[in-house]
């Protein structure tokens, strides 16, 4: 079958050169980062978009832990943390060192030992969390979209 639409395209690159990759030839773009550092990489993307004269933007990607109440949600984070498979986590940093930015996800990873849930520890494979009730959810879901 042959679509009825163009077919958006949806990249990953968070380095300059899959920001430049995304501005010339994608939509949207896939980020992995907390609050602070998703502003940073999104006006990157949006700003590499407008030098070329297009119009791009990202998908934002969290995992969701949510539960009646902030302290179960924040349990159920903290018993992940403390279980999490270190020979997996440490085969997937050892990849991410292959890429050669110094900027990379090679520096983002090896730093996630030591992160928070909330800025992308490696037990969430780097990805940050959202926790909480399901009303604490739904606010920092609406506080990052804004």
């Amino acid at each position: 079958p042959v679509p009825k639409r163009r077919i958006p395209i949806v990249s990953a690159g968070q380095s300059p050169a899959g920001m430049q990759f995304v501005a010339q030839h994608a939509d949207r773009n896939f980020v992995q980062a907390g609050p602070d550092r998703l502003r940073e990489i999104v006006a990157g993307i949006k700003k590499a978009g407008s030098e070329t004269g297009r119009s791009v933007g990202a998908y934002a990607v969290f995992h969701v832990i949510a539960a009646d109440t902030d302290e179960a949600a924040e349990a159920m984070t903290q018993h992940i943390i403390e279980n999490a498979d270190s020979t997996a986590i440490y085969n997937f940093i050892a990849s991410a060192m292959l890429d050669t930015n110094p900027n990379g996800i090679s520096a983002y990873q090896t730093q996630g030992l030591s992160r928070s849930a909330e800025d992308g520890n490696s037990a969430f494979m780097s990805i940050p969390v959202i926790t909480g009730s399901y009303e604490t959810v739904a606010r920092k879901i609406r506080e990052i979209y804004a």
